[in-house]
């Protein structure tokens, strides 16, 4: 059973924080400051928040300055609704930092213009952590998130995404349709290492580096190496429809968008390391992979 979330609201009208008894504004309960409701919500456990400008809804002026400053003041995630009804009043609700956007009433007003909001604004969803599926996209005909697998389960043959073009599938492998991602191979087959017979997780044994087409990197040390250069199946991203994004790429792809935002692709590992800790992405920040060595 998929898990049922309330979210807890704070209704601002007149910079402070109330609740209308059945909609009408002039019967009202006064709770006091917006931002110290919005922080007992926070402080009791509450992982979302459900902000609503009421001033802004009933056309009567608007509370941005404390949206913006009870959105920017919290550690867990917002979405806000009220007057949210233009291009304008869109722009300024996204400039809160919010997490979600209710358009309310302006979605069955003005459903064309509420079509290409979704389509500009629609996200695409997070990348997936090592062993963490992606995320579905945002916005109606999201595209869905890379699909898990568990360490070592990756099958041997891959998928080419449709947003992948020139490319020449070797046997066994393929390249998805639109909108539909694909998968990548558990290890690179590689050019060179594929034509004279080896497979994609064969050891090499003890050599120097070979480039794509057979020649060897002459100034390379003599390892045991595993890894072939060339083909390996990176881009595995299904291709957006219609003014959908594109998914991510990852161990498995995520899926485009037919109207709006693409998937985010899954992580994975062989379970040859110990993975200490992982997340969904959402990383404004440049990636990195912290690789702790036994002593």
């Amino acid at each position: 059973m998929k898990k049922f979330e309330l979210l807890p609201a704070v209704d601002i009208k007149q910079g402070r924080a109330v609740r209308l008894k059945q909609g009408v504004l002039s019967d009202k309960t006064i709770y006091g400051s917006p931002l110290e409701c919005a922080l007992d919500f926070q402080n009791a456990g509450a992982s979302w928040l459900h902000l609503v400008d009421l001033d802004a809804a009933f056309g009567l002026g608007g509370n941005a300055q404390i949206v913006a400053e009870v959105i920017n003041s919290l550690d867990i995630k917002v979405e806000v609704s009220g007057g949210i009804r233009d291009d304008a009043t869109l722009n300024n609700a996204l400039a809160t930092n919010c997490e979600r956007i209710i358009l309310g009433t302006a979605a069955l007003e003005d459903p064309m213009w509420t079509e290409s909001v979704i389509q500009k604004y629609g996200n695409g969803g997070s990348g997936g952590g090592i062993n963490v599926a992606g995320e579905k996209g945002f916005g109606s005909g999201a595209g869905v998130g890379g699909i898990f697998y568990s360490a070592g389960t990756l099958p041997s043959t891959g998928i080419f995404g449709s947003t992948a073009t020139s490319v020449s599938p070797k046997a066994g492998d393929s390249i998805a349709s639109s909108p539909n991602p694909g998968r990548t191979l558990p290890c690179p087959r590689g050019d060179y290492w594929y034509n004279v017979g080896y497979s994609a997780c064969q050891d090499l044994g003890n050599i120097q580096l070979y480039i794509p087409t057979g020649s060897v990197v002459g100034n390379t040390a003599v390892i045991s190496r595993g890894f072939k250069m060339g083909y390996g199946i990176r881009n595995n991203s299904g291709k957006g429809l219609n003014g959908g994004g594109n998914g991510g790429n990852g161990a498995a792809g995520g899926a485009g968008g037919l109207t709006a935002g693409g998937g985010g692709g899954s992580g994975y590992t062989d379970g040859s390391v110990t993975v200490i800790s992982t997340q969904l992405g959402v990383n404004t920040g440049t990636g990195k992979v912290i690789i702790r060595s036994a002593v």
